[in-house]
């Protein structure tokens, strides 16, 4: 299968994005991608609509307040017959940016529950894909040392509190893409906390990178507690105070660290994969041909 892939000329260059991750997992699956990049200030997609024949359908990557994005949308679908699959970024916070293009898709799919529950309200033909981990560079790798230290890269987000508390066993850093895979690998457990009361990207690249991973809790409508079980796959924190007790306690319990690491780790195996995602958006094309 031909798939055309539609992102920014910048994350094609890039050594990993997630669209760059998603092109890796279809291609592995035997499809051949073709690229096609737009500048997202002065977007046009003329080259999309003259080369039609060369690929079955497009995935749109986008991100950011681009008019001239909504608008070449809404063009590329009155002139193609091909259908477009439309990704919508890190919903909830990009939902207002998205009001627009959603309508110039056959499909659309985002990460967050609630945005999808509101767009099929609208009869909008929306699919739930949440976050999940690159297999590329969020795996498990025996050959890094690991030291049982709790990291992050939340930045200084009210984190002062955990530092203070934890010094030297806890690194709260800022790294490059570069850097992913091995920071990841270094530690045992990982803090994560969300800033839009969303589910993050960091839970299922740190679960598949097999670390502990202790989260904040979020709103129930956000479909986080089916994913992840408390206790089980994770652990939440209602506050600070909270998480430094749970990061304490998988510091010293190396039975519940590695308990809760290899659940996380199976189940984002198993379900949250970049392949695992490229397979779904197989089927919603193939349900849109077919009807």
């Amino acid at each position: 299968m031909n798939i055309g892939f539609v992102g920014e000329f910048a994350w094609f260059s890039e050594m990993w994005s997630t669209p760059k991750g998603m092109k890796t997992a279809f291609e592995k699956l035997g499809n051949n991608v073709i690229e096609f990049g737009y500048d997202p200030n002065n977007c046009n997609f003329d080259e999309l609509i003259s080369r039609e024949d060369e690929y079955d359908f497009l995935i749109v990557w986008s991100c950011g307040p681009h008019p001239t994005l909504d608008s070449e949308l809404k063009r590329l679908k009155q002139i193609i017959s091909k259908k477009i699959l439309l990704e919508l970024g890190d919903e909830p916070q990009t939902k207002w940016m998205n009001s627009g293009r959603i309508h110039h898709a056959d499909a659309i799919f985002t990460p967050d529950l609630r945005c999808h529950l509101d767009y099929k309200s609208l009869r909008i033909n929306s699919h739930w894909l949440t976050h999940w981990g690159d297999e590329s560079i969020f795996n498990y790798d025996e050959s890094i040392v690991r030291e049982n230290k709790c990291i992050t890269t939340c930045g200084d987000r009210g984190l002062e509190l955990v530092k203070n508390k934890l010094g030297e066993l806890f690194i709260n850093d800022r790294i490059s893409v570069e850097e992913n895979h091995n920071f990841y690998n270094s530690g045992t457990i990982c803090l994560q906390r969300s800033r839009n009361d969303e589910v993050t990207r960091r839970i299922f690249e740190a679960g598949g990178c097999k670390l502990a991973v202790v989260t904040d809790k979020i709103s129930n409508d956000t479909g986080i507690y089916d994913l992840f079980k408390h206790n089980e796959d994770i652990l939440y924190y209602d506050n600070m105070e909270e998480a430094i007790v749970h990061i304490e306690t998988l510091l010293k319990d190396d039975d519940l660290r590695n308990h809760l690491a290899n659940n996380i780790f199976n189940k984002v195996n198993d379900f949250h994969r970049a392949e695992t995602r490229a397979k779904h958006l197989i089927s919603i094309y193939k349900e849109l041909k077919n009807n």
